[in-house]
């Protein structure tokens, strides 16, 4: 009978690699509007919440919160100094490399209502003149709504104007709008669209009839 040999297979530990990640670019309101590190080794389902406990040494540019409470228009700067307060409470040891990352928030498109561009004979010109009474949209949900969102201070002046896309004769024609101006505490993070469905669906340039 030949002996039981025993050999010790070495323990990896698991490290958990934290960096600052890639910039990136956000619409304003978005739930994502925050600048994102990148982490790396955790294994089996395990995230750095369920991990960890304390917090990384980093700071973020400073910033007021709109009237909605999001992160404004802007370029804002993460800084990562150093692990700071973080332990792991799974035992995976922890890697933390320092540096910066940036996140851009930029102004989210809102629609102009209750507007209807004129039709006209051809004359030549692109311009139209524009009927109603210009209304922006509150109670926005999602950044691609078209909406302003609750709580920001936001208003729509000035008297609109039209121009069609071209000075050809023709139905169904685009209208570009100008004249009207937002304004207001938050409006730095609106920009509104300069065309609407209803100005493009029912607006034309007929033949001139001599």
């Amino acid at each position: 009978v030949t002996g039981v040999q025993t050999c010790a297979l070495p323990i990896l530990t698991p490290t958990i690699t934290v960096a600052a990640g890639s910039g990136s670019t956000v619409t304003y309101g978005s739930s994502t509007s925050t600048p994102s590190l990148s982490i790396g080794g955790l294994i089996d389902g395990d995230t750095l919440a369920s991990a960890t406990t304390g917090s990384l040494d980093s700071s973020l540019s400073s910033y007021t919160a709109s009237g909605a409470g999001f992160i404004p228009v802007g370029t804002y700067t993460l800084t990562l100094n150093g692990q700071g307060t973080l332990a792991s409470s799974l035992g995976y040891a922890i890697s933390v490399t320092p540096g910066s990352t940036t996140l851009t928030v930029q102004p989210k498109a809102i629609n102009v209502s209750g507007l209807t561009a004129n039709n006209k004979v051809y004359d030549g010109t692109t311009a139209t003149s524009v009927s109603g009474t210009a209304a922006l949209q509150g109670s926005g949900s999602t950044t691609g709504d078209g909406k302003t969102y609750s709580g920001d201070i936001i208003s729509l002046s000035g008297t609109a104007t039209g121009a069609f896309a071209d000075r050809h004769a023709g139905t169904g024609k685009s209208v570009t709008l100008s004249g009207l101006t937002l304004s207001g505490a938050d409006a730095g993070n609106y920009r509104s669209e300069e065309h609407t469905s209803e100005l493009q669906s029912h607006s034309f340039i007929s033949y001139a009839v001599f």
